[in-house]
Protein backbone atom coordinates (compact mmCIF):
# COMPACT_ATOMS: atom_id res chain seq x y z
CA UNK A 1 0.00 0.00 0.00
CA UNK A 2 1.35 3.40 -0.97
CA UNK A 3 1.91 5.97 1.77
CA UNK A 4 -0.71 8.35 0.34
CA UNK A 5 -3.30 5.56 0.23
CA UNK A 6 -2.57 4.75 3.87
CA UNK A 7 -3.06 8.39 4.86
CA UNK A 8 -6.39 8.57 3.03
CA UNK A 9 -7.61 5.38 4.68
CA UNK A 10 -6.51 6.62 8.10
CA UNK A 11 -8.37 9.89 7.63
CA UNK A 12 -11.52 8.05 6.60
CA UNK A 13 -11.34 5.83 9.68
CA UNK A 14 -10.84 8.82 12.00
CA UNK A 15 -13.72 10.72 10.36
CA UNK A 16 -16.04 7.75 10.77
CA UNK A 17 -14.99 7.30 14.39
CA UNK A 18 -15.63 10.96 15.18
CA UNK A 19 -19.03 10.75 13.53
CA UNK A 20 -19.92 7.77 15.72
CA UNK A 21 -18.71 9.51 18.84
CA UNK A 22 -20.65 12.64 17.90
CA UNK A 23 -23.89 10.74 17.49
CA UNK A 24 -23.56 8.53 20.56
CA UNK A 25 -21.77 10.69 23.09
CA UNK A 26 -22.21 14.25 21.82
CA UNK A 27 -20.06 17.28 22.29
CA UNK A 28 -20.77 20.13 24.66
CA UNK A 29 -22.44 23.06 22.95
CA UNK A 30 -25.01 25.80 23.32
CA UNK A 31 -28.73 25.33 22.69
CA UNK A 32 -30.58 28.64 22.29
CA UNK A 33 -34.21 28.87 23.43
CA UNK A 34 -35.98 30.06 21.43
CA UNK A 35 -33.99 29.49 18.27
CA UNK A 36 -32.51 26.03 18.34
CA UNK A 37 -35.42 24.61 20.35
CA UNK A 38 -38.92 26.01 20.94
CA UNK A 39 -38.95 25.61 24.73
CA UNK A 40 -36.80 24.64 27.67
CA UNK A 41 -38.17 21.09 27.97
CA UNK A 42 -37.37 20.37 24.33
CA UNK A 43 -33.84 21.68 24.81
CA UNK A 44 -33.30 19.45 27.86
CA UNK A 45 -34.56 16.43 25.92
CA UNK A 46 -31.85 16.78 23.25
CA UNK A 47 -29.07 18.13 25.49
CA UNK A 48 -25.79 16.26 25.87
CA UNK A 49 -23.59 16.31 28.99
CA UNK A 50 -21.95 19.70 29.39
CA UNK A 51 -24.38 21.55 27.12
CA UNK A 52 -25.55 25.06 27.97
CA UNK A 53 -29.20 25.88 27.41
CA UNK A 54 -29.10 29.62 26.79
CA UNK A 55 -32.25 31.57 27.55
CA UNK A 56 -33.06 35.09 26.43
CA UNK A 57 -34.22 38.11 28.43
CA UNK A 58 -37.89 37.11 28.15
CA UNK A 59 -40.54 35.27 30.16
CA UNK A 60 -40.93 31.52 29.59
CA UNK A 61 -44.34 30.02 30.27
CA UNK A 62 -43.54 26.33 29.88
CA UNK A 63 -46.91 24.99 31.04
CA UNK A 64 -45.14 22.08 32.80
CA UNK A 65 -42.42 21.67 35.41
CA UNK A 66 -38.88 22.04 34.06
CA UNK A 67 -37.12 18.74 34.92
CA UNK A 68 -33.41 18.37 34.11
CA UNK A 69 -33.76 14.55 33.84
CA UNK A 70 -30.53 13.87 35.69
CA UNK A 71 -28.41 15.58 33.03
CA UNK A 72 -25.18 17.49 33.71
CA UNK A 73 -26.24 20.62 31.87
CA UNK A 74 -26.44 24.35 32.54
CA UNK A 75 -29.63 26.37 32.15
CA UNK A 76 -28.34 29.90 31.83
CA UNK A 77 -30.31 33.12 31.68
CA UNK A 78 -29.28 36.68 30.91
CA UNK A 79 -28.38 39.32 33.51
CA UNK A 80 -28.07 43.07 33.05
CA UNK A 81 -24.97 45.11 33.83
CA UNK A 82 -25.96 45.26 37.51
CA UNK A 83 -26.30 41.47 37.70
CA UNK A 84 -30.10 41.43 37.85
CA UNK A 85 -31.41 38.28 36.13
CA UNK A 86 -33.71 39.01 33.19
CA UNK A 87 -34.70 35.49 32.10
CA UNK A 88 -37.96 34.49 33.81
CA UNK A 89 -39.45 31.00 34.12
CA UNK A 90 -43.07 31.46 35.16
CA UNK A 91 -45.29 28.75 36.64
CA UNK A 92 -48.42 30.85 36.05
CA UNK A 93 -49.62 29.74 39.52
CA UNK A 94 -50.48 26.42 37.87
CA UNK A 95 -47.52 24.14 38.57
CA UNK A 96 -44.09 23.80 40.18
CA UNK A 97 -41.40 25.61 38.16
CA UNK A 98 -38.22 23.47 38.52
CA UNK A 99 -37.28 20.06 39.84
CA UNK A 100 -34.20 17.83 40.13
CA UNK A 101 -35.24 14.30 41.14
CA UNK A 102 -32.83 12.05 39.22
CA UNK A 103 -29.62 12.29 41.23
CA UNK A 104 -28.37 15.56 39.77
CA UNK A 105 -25.07 16.77 41.23
CA UNK A 106 -23.42 20.17 41.32
CA UNK A 107 -22.56 19.90 37.61
CA UNK A 108 -26.24 20.54 36.91
CA UNK A 109 -26.40 24.31 37.04
CA UNK A 110 -28.97 27.10 37.01
CA UNK A 111 -27.71 30.64 36.41
CA UNK A 112 -29.24 34.12 36.06
CA UNK A 113 -32.86 33.01 36.39
CA UNK A 114 -36.04 34.37 37.94
CA UNK A 115 -38.25 31.51 39.15
CA UNK A 116 -41.68 32.93 39.79
CA UNK A 117 -45.36 32.09 40.28
CA UNK A 118 -44.73 28.41 40.94
CA UNK A 119 -47.53 26.59 42.76
CA UNK A 120 -47.19 23.18 44.39
CA UNK A 121 -50.90 22.66 44.92
CA UNK A 122 -51.04 18.87 45.29
CA UNK A 123 -52.95 17.31 48.14
CA UNK A 124 -50.16 14.87 49.09
CA UNK A 125 -46.36 14.87 49.37
CA UNK A 126 -44.33 15.62 47.30
CA UNK A 127 -46.80 17.38 45.02
CA UNK A 128 -47.65 19.80 47.82
CA UNK A 129 -44.03 20.93 48.35
CA UNK A 130 -41.53 23.14 46.54
CA UNK A 131 -43.55 25.62 44.52
CA UNK A 132 -40.46 27.24 43.01
CA UNK A 133 -38.13 24.23 43.04
CA UNK A 134 -38.17 20.67 44.37
CA UNK A 135 -34.99 18.63 44.88
CA UNK A 136 -35.03 14.96 45.91
CA UNK A 137 -31.78 13.03 46.17
CA UNK A 138 -30.17 15.76 44.08
CA UNK A 139 -27.72 18.59 44.72
CA UNK A 140 -27.62 21.04 41.81
CA UNK A 141 -25.83 24.41 41.76
CA UNK A 142 -27.68 27.74 41.57
CA UNK A 143 -26.00 31.08 40.92
CA UNK A 144 -27.69 34.49 40.79
CA UNK A 145 -31.22 33.12 40.84
CA UNK A 146 -34.31 34.82 42.27
CA UNK A 147 -37.29 32.91 43.68
CA UNK A 148 -40.34 35.13 43.99
CA UNK A 149 -44.09 34.73 44.50
CA UNK A 150 -43.96 30.93 44.65
CA UNK A 151 -46.28 28.95 46.94
CA UNK A 152 -46.81 25.46 48.34
CA UNK A 153 -49.90 23.82 49.76
CA UNK A 154 -47.69 22.23 52.42
CA UNK A 155 -43.95 22.99 52.82
CA UNK A 156 -41.28 24.96 51.00
CA UNK A 157 -42.92 27.75 49.05
CA UNK A 158 -39.71 28.83 47.31
CA UNK A 159 -37.66 25.60 47.50
CA UNK A 160 -38.03 22.17 49.11
CA UNK A 161 -35.00 19.91 49.58
CA UNK A 162 -35.34 16.25 50.56
CA UNK A 163 -32.10 14.30 51.00
CA UNK A 164 -30.50 17.00 48.86
CA UNK A 165 -27.73 19.52 49.39
CA UNK A 166 -27.76 22.11 46.60
CA UNK A 167 -25.24 24.95 46.44
CA UNK A 168 -26.67 28.46 46.18
CA UNK A 169 -24.61 31.60 45.50
CA UNK A 170 -26.07 35.12 45.29
CA UNK A 171 -29.66 33.87 45.29
CA UNK A 172 -32.74 35.72 46.53
CA UNK A 173 -36.00 34.39 48.00
CA UNK A 174 -38.72 37.04 48.08
CA UNK A 175 -42.45 36.86 48.84
CA UNK A 176 -42.71 33.08 48.75
CA UNK A 177 -45.33 31.36 50.94
CA UNK A 178 -46.07 27.95 52.45
CA UNK A 179 -49.38 26.95 53.98
CA UNK A 180 -47.47 24.97 56.59
CA UNK A 181 -43.65 25.12 56.99
CA UNK A 182 -40.80 26.99 55.31
CA UNK A 183 -42.05 29.91 53.26
CA UNK A 184 -38.71 30.56 51.59
CA UNK A 185 -36.94 27.18 51.89
CA UNK A 186 -37.61 23.85 53.60
CA UNK A 187 -34.72 21.42 54.20
CA UNK A 188 -35.54 17.89 55.30
CA UNK A 189 -32.54 15.63 55.87
CA UNK A 190 -30.69 18.11 53.66
CA UNK A 191 -27.66 20.37 54.10
CA UNK A 192 -27.49 22.99 51.36
CA UNK A 193 -24.70 25.57 51.20
CA UNK A 194 -25.74 29.20 50.81
CA UNK A 195 -23.44 32.16 50.20
CA UNK A 196 -24.60 35.79 49.84
CA UNK A 197 -28.27 34.82 49.74
CA UNK A 198 -31.25 36.92 50.83
CA UNK A 199 -34.61 35.87 52.30
CA UNK A 200 -37.09 38.72 52.32
CA UNK A 201 -40.85 38.88 53.00
CA UNK A 202 -41.42 35.12 52.90
CA UNK A 203 -44.17 33.63 55.06
CA UNK A 204 -45.37 30.38 56.57
CA UNK A 205 -48.68 29.77 58.31
CA UNK A 206 -46.99 27.74 61.04
CA UNK A 207 -43.18 27.48 61.26
CA UNK A 208 -40.16 29.11 59.63
CA UNK A 209 -41.18 32.05 57.48
CA UNK A 210 -37.72 32.27 55.91
CA UNK A 211 -36.31 28.75 56.34
CA UNK A 212 -37.06 25.41 58.00
CA UNK A 213 -34.40 22.81 58.84
CA UNK A 214 -35.95 19.52 59.90
CA UNK A 215 -34.57 16.12 60.77
CA UNK A 216 -31.11 14.76 61.53
CA UNK A 217 -28.46 15.64 58.95
CA UNK A 218 -30.22 18.90 58.13
CA UNK A 219 -27.17 21.05 58.78
CA UNK A 220 -27.05 23.78 56.15
CA UNK A 221 -24.15 26.21 55.93
CA UNK A 222 -24.97 29.91 55.50
CA UNK A 223 -22.37 32.62 54.87
CA UNK A 224 -23.16 36.32 54.42
CA UNK A 225 -26.90 35.71 54.24
CA UNK A 226 -29.72 38.02 55.34
CA UNK A 227 -33.22 37.26 56.64
CA UNK A 228 -35.48 40.33 56.66
CA UNK A 229 -39.22 40.81 57.13
CA UNK A 230 -40.09 37.10 57.08
CA UNK A 231 -43.05 35.91 59.16
CA UNK A 232 -44.42 32.75 60.78
CA UNK A 233 -47.90 32.15 62.18
CA UNK A 234 -46.47 30.25 65.16
CA UNK A 235 -42.69 29.96 65.68
CA UNK A 236 -39.48 31.08 63.97
CA UNK A 237 -40.13 34.14 61.84
CA UNK A 238 -36.70 33.98 60.21
CA UNK A 239 -35.72 30.33 60.79
CA UNK A 240 -37.09 27.21 62.50
CA UNK A 241 -34.83 24.26 63.43
CA UNK A 242 -36.08 20.94 64.77
CA UNK A 243 -35.06 17.32 65.41
CA UNK A 244 -31.27 17.64 65.62
CA UNK A 245 -30.85 20.23 62.90
CA UNK A 246 -27.72 22.29 63.46
CA UNK A 247 -27.18 24.94 60.78
CA UNK A 248 -23.95 26.95 60.73
CA UNK A 249 -24.24 30.71 60.21
CA UNK A 250 -21.31 33.06 59.62
CA UNK A 251 -21.77 36.81 59.15
CA UNK A 252 -25.54 36.53 58.76
CA UNK A 253 -28.20 39.12 59.63
CA UNK A 254 -31.71 38.45 60.98
CA UNK A 255 -33.78 41.60 61.40
CA UNK A 256 -37.43 42.69 61.23
CA UNK A 257 -38.67 39.09 61.16
CA UNK A 258 -41.78 38.21 63.16
CA UNK A 259 -43.55 35.28 64.77
CA UNK A 260 -46.87 35.06 66.57
CA UNK A 261 -45.68 32.87 69.46
CA UNK A 262 -41.90 32.39 69.91
CA UNK A 263 -38.60 33.13 68.20
CA UNK A 264 -39.13 36.21 66.07
CA UNK A 265 -35.66 35.76 64.58
CA UNK A 266 -35.01 32.04 65.16
CA UNK A 267 -36.62 29.07 66.90
CA UNK A 268 -34.79 25.84 67.75
CA UNK A 269 -36.20 22.75 69.43
CA UNK A 270 -35.76 18.97 69.85
CA UNK A 271 -31.94 18.89 70.23
CA UNK A 272 -31.24 21.50 67.56
CA UNK A 273 -28.36 23.87 68.27
CA UNK A 274 -27.44 26.29 65.48
CA UNK A 275 -23.85 27.56 65.35
CA UNK A 276 -23.52 31.35 65.04
CA UNK A 277 -20.45 33.52 64.56
CA UNK A 278 -20.08 37.14 63.49
CA UNK A 279 -23.86 37.27 63.10
CA UNK A 280 -26.64 39.67 64.07
CA UNK A 281 -30.11 38.75 65.35
CA UNK A 282 -31.85 41.97 66.31
CA UNK A 283 -35.03 43.96 65.89
CA UNK A 284 -37.16 40.85 65.42
CA UNK A 285 -40.56 40.66 67.08
CA UNK A 286 -42.95 38.20 68.72
CA UNK A 287 -46.57 39.28 68.53
CA UNK A 288 -45.39 42.77 67.63
CA UNK A 289 -42.90 43.18 70.47
CA UNK A 290 -39.11 43.33 70.14
CA UNK A 291 -37.21 42.22 73.24
CA UNK A 292 -33.91 40.43 73.72
CA UNK A 293 -35.81 37.25 74.58
CA UNK A 294 -37.86 37.43 71.40
CA UNK A 295 -34.85 37.23 69.10
CA UNK A 296 -33.88 33.56 69.54
CA UNK A 297 -35.88 30.80 71.21
CA UNK A 298 -33.90 27.71 72.19
CA UNK A 299 -30.19 27.01 72.44
CA UNK A 300 -27.40 28.26 70.19
CA UNK A 301 -23.66 27.71 69.99
CA UNK A 302 -22.17 31.21 69.99
CA UNK A 303 -18.49 32.13 69.86
CA UNK A 304 -19.17 35.53 71.43
CA UNK A 305 -18.84 37.52 68.21
CA UNK A 306 -22.59 37.86 67.67
CA UNK A 307 -24.94 40.76 68.41
CA UNK A 308 -28.31 39.56 69.73
CA UNK A 309 -30.51 42.43 70.91
CA UNK A 310 -34.00 43.89 70.76
CA UNK A 311 -32.63 46.83 68.72
CA UNK A 312 -30.05 46.77 65.95
CA UNK A 313 -28.80 50.26 66.83
CA UNK A 314 -26.00 49.03 69.06
CA UNK A 315 -24.79 46.42 66.54
CA UNK A 316 -22.16 47.06 63.88
CA UNK A 317 -23.36 45.28 60.75
CA UNK A 318 -20.46 46.26 58.50
CA UNK A 319 -17.69 45.84 61.07
CA UNK A 320 -16.23 49.31 60.55
CA UNK A 321 -16.11 50.14 64.25
CA UNK A 322 -19.15 52.43 64.14
CA UNK A 323 -22.43 51.15 65.58
CA UNK A 324 -25.50 51.24 63.36
CA UNK A 325 -27.09 54.17 65.20
CA UNK A 326 -24.10 56.37 64.37
CA UNK A 327 -23.10 54.87 61.05
CA UNK A 328 -23.74 56.88 57.89
CA UNK A 329 -24.09 53.61 55.91
CA UNK A 330 -24.48 50.64 58.30
CA UNK A 331 -24.17 48.01 55.56
CA UNK A 332 -21.18 49.59 53.78
CA UNK A 333 -17.76 49.16 55.41
CA UNK A 334 -16.15 51.39 52.75
CA UNK A 335 -18.17 54.56 53.25
CA UNK A 336 -15.25 56.15 55.08
CA UNK A 337 -12.89 55.33 52.21
CA UNK A 338 -11.17 57.95 50.04
CA UNK A 339 -11.87 56.58 46.57
CA UNK A 340 -10.39 59.54 44.68
CA UNK A 341 -7.31 59.84 46.90
CA UNK A 342 -7.70 63.50 47.74
CA UNK A 343 -7.45 63.06 51.49
CA UNK A 344 -11.17 63.60 52.09
CA UNK A 345 -13.42 60.66 53.02
CA UNK A 346 -16.11 59.86 50.47
CA UNK A 347 -18.92 60.62 52.92
CA UNK A 348 -17.77 64.27 53.07
CA UNK A 349 -16.18 64.66 49.62
CA UNK A 350 -18.04 66.67 46.97
CA UNK A 351 -15.77 65.22 44.29
CA UNK A 352 -16.30 61.59 45.32
CA UNK A 353 -19.34 61.87 43.02
CA UNK A 354 -16.96 61.47 40.08
CA UNK A 355 -18.14 58.84 37.58
CA UNK A 356 -14.92 58.52 35.59
CA UNK A 357 -12.52 59.52 38.41
CA UNK A 358 -11.10 62.45 36.45
CA UNK A 359 -11.30 64.87 39.37
CA UNK A 360 -14.40 66.64 38.02
CA UNK A 361 -17.73 66.20 39.78
CA UNK A 362 -20.46 64.66 37.66
CA UNK A 363 -22.65 67.73 38.15
CA UNK A 364 -20.29 69.76 35.95
CA UNK A 365 -18.39 67.08 33.98
CA UNK A 366 -19.23 66.98 30.25
CA UNK A 367 -16.74 64.27 29.30
CA UNK A 368 -17.48 60.84 30.76
CA UNK A 369 -15.09 57.99 29.93
CA UNK A 370 -16.21 54.35 29.83
CA UNK A 371 -14.07 51.25 29.34
CA UNK A 372 -15.28 47.74 28.44
CA UNK A 373 -15.50 45.43 31.44
CA UNK A 374 -15.01 48.28 33.89
CA UNK A 375 -17.19 49.04 36.90
CA UNK A 376 -19.00 51.80 34.99
CA UNK A 377 -21.35 50.97 32.14
CA UNK A 378 -22.71 53.03 29.26
CA UNK A 379 -26.14 53.20 30.88
CA UNK A 380 -24.59 54.35 34.14
CA UNK A 381 -22.84 57.15 32.24
CA UNK A 382 -26.11 58.13 30.53
CA UNK A 383 -27.85 58.31 33.91
CA UNK A 384 -25.41 60.97 35.22
CA UNK A 385 -24.75 62.75 31.93
CA UNK A 386 -25.54 66.47 31.62
CA UNK A 387 -26.91 68.14 28.49
CA UNK A 388 -24.32 68.10 25.67
CA UNK A 389 -22.08 65.66 27.56
CA UNK A 390 -19.88 63.28 25.56
CA UNK A 391 -19.72 59.65 26.68
CA UNK A 392 -16.39 58.49 25.30
CA UNK A 393 -15.98 54.76 24.67
CA UNK A 394 -12.47 53.43 24.24
CA UNK A 395 -11.77 50.69 21.70
CA UNK A 396 -13.15 47.31 22.75
CA UNK A 397 -16.36 45.33 23.12
CA UNK A 398 -19.08 46.43 25.55
CA UNK A 399 -21.53 43.84 26.86
CA UNK A 400 -24.13 45.90 28.67
CA UNK A 401 -26.53 43.04 29.41
CA UNK A 402 -29.45 45.38 28.64
CA UNK A 403 -30.53 47.86 25.98
CA UNK A 404 -28.65 51.18 25.91
CA UNK A 405 -31.33 53.87 26.28
CA UNK A 406 -30.38 57.54 25.96
CA UNK A 407 -33.35 58.61 28.12
CA UNK A 408 -34.21 61.56 25.90
CA UNK A 409 -30.92 63.32 26.64
CA UNK A 410 -29.02 65.56 24.22
CA UNK A 411 -25.72 63.71 24.54
CA UNK A 412 -23.11 62.11 22.32
CA UNK A 413 -22.00 58.49 22.63
CA UNK A 414 -18.69 58.46 20.79
CA UNK A 415 -16.52 55.51 19.99
CA UNK A 416 -12.99 55.28 18.59
CA UNK A 417 -12.09 54.79 14.90
CA UNK A 418 -8.78 53.76 13.37
CA UNK A 419 -6.81 55.75 10.77
CA UNK A 420 -9.02 54.33 8.01
CA UNK A 421 -12.20 55.43 9.76
CA UNK A 422 -13.21 51.92 10.84
CA UNK A 423 -15.05 52.07 14.20
CA UNK A 424 -13.35 50.07 16.96
CA UNK A 425 -15.86 50.55 19.82
CA UNK A 426 -18.36 47.68 19.76
CA UNK A 427 -21.64 47.45 21.66
CA UNK A 428 -22.71 43.79 21.62
CA UNK A 429 -26.20 42.49 22.47
CA UNK A 430 -24.92 38.90 22.85
CA UNK A 431 -28.00 37.75 20.91
CA UNK A 432 -29.93 38.41 24.11
CA UNK A 433 -31.42 41.90 23.78
CA UNK A 434 -31.78 45.00 21.60
CA UNK A 435 -28.59 47.07 21.52
CA UNK A 436 -29.77 50.72 21.30
CA UNK A 437 -33.01 52.62 21.58
CA UNK A 438 -34.28 56.20 21.49
CA UNK A 439 -37.88 56.29 22.69
CA UNK A 440 -38.13 59.61 24.53
CA UNK A 441 -38.33 62.12 21.71
CA UNK A 442 -34.58 62.41 21.15
CA UNK A 443 -33.61 64.97 18.49
CA UNK A 444 -30.59 65.43 16.22
CA UNK A 445 -28.63 66.58 19.29
CA UNK A 446 -28.56 62.96 20.50
CA UNK A 447 -25.58 61.65 18.56
CA UNK A 448 -23.92 58.25 18.03
CA UNK A 449 -20.43 58.23 16.48
CA UNK A 450 -17.83 55.57 15.55
CA UNK A 451 -19.76 52.57 16.88
CA UNK A 452 -20.32 48.97 15.85
CA UNK A 453 -23.79 47.80 16.91
CA UNK A 454 -23.93 44.04 16.68
CA UNK A 455 -25.66 40.84 17.81
CA UNK A 456 -28.83 42.59 18.89
CA UNK A 457 -31.91 40.43 19.34
CA UNK A 458 -35.60 41.08 19.88
CA UNK A 459 -37.97 38.09 19.99
CA UNK A 460 -41.07 38.09 17.83
CA UNK A 461 -43.11 40.18 17.43
CA UNK A 462 -40.60 42.84 18.50
CA UNK A 463 -38.77 45.27 16.20
CA UNK A 464 -35.32 46.75 15.95
CA UNK A 465 -32.71 44.28 17.14
CA UNK A 466 -29.83 46.66 16.53
CA UNK A 467 -31.64 49.93 17.21
CA UNK A 468 -35.22 51.03 17.82
CA UNK A 469 -36.42 54.63 17.42
CA UNK A 470 -39.96 55.62 18.40
CA UNK A 471 -42.10 58.42 19.78
CA UNK A 472 -40.82 61.05 17.38
CA UNK A 473 -37.17 60.31 18.14
CA UNK A 474 -34.71 61.44 15.45
CA UNK A 475 -31.13 60.97 16.64
CA UNK A 476 -27.98 61.52 14.54
CA UNK A 477 -25.68 58.62 13.62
Amino acid sequence: MRFTDAVVMYCRVVTALLACLGSSVGFAGTINVPGDQPNIAAAIAVANPGDVIQLQAITYNEGVVVDTLGKTITIRGVANANGTPLSIIDGANAHRVLQCVSGEGNATKFQNLVIQNGNASGSTWPGSTGGGMYNQGSSPSLDNCTFTDNSAAYNGGGMYNYQSSPTLDNCTFTSNAAVSWGGGMHNQVSSPSLDNCEFTSNSATTYGGGMVNYGSSSNPSLDNCTFTDNSAGYHGGGMWNSYSSNPSLDNCIFTDNSAANNGGGMYSTYSSTPILQNSFVCGNTVNGTATDGNQIYGSINSDGTNCIADSCGGCDFDGDGVDNDNDWAPLDPTEWADSDGDGIGDNADFYSNDFDNDGINDDVDNDLDVSPGGPQTINMAIAVANTNAVIQLVAGTYYEGEVVDTLGKAITIRGVANANGTPLSIIDGANAHRVLQCVNGESATTVFENLVIRNGFVPAPGDGGGMYNAWASAPTL
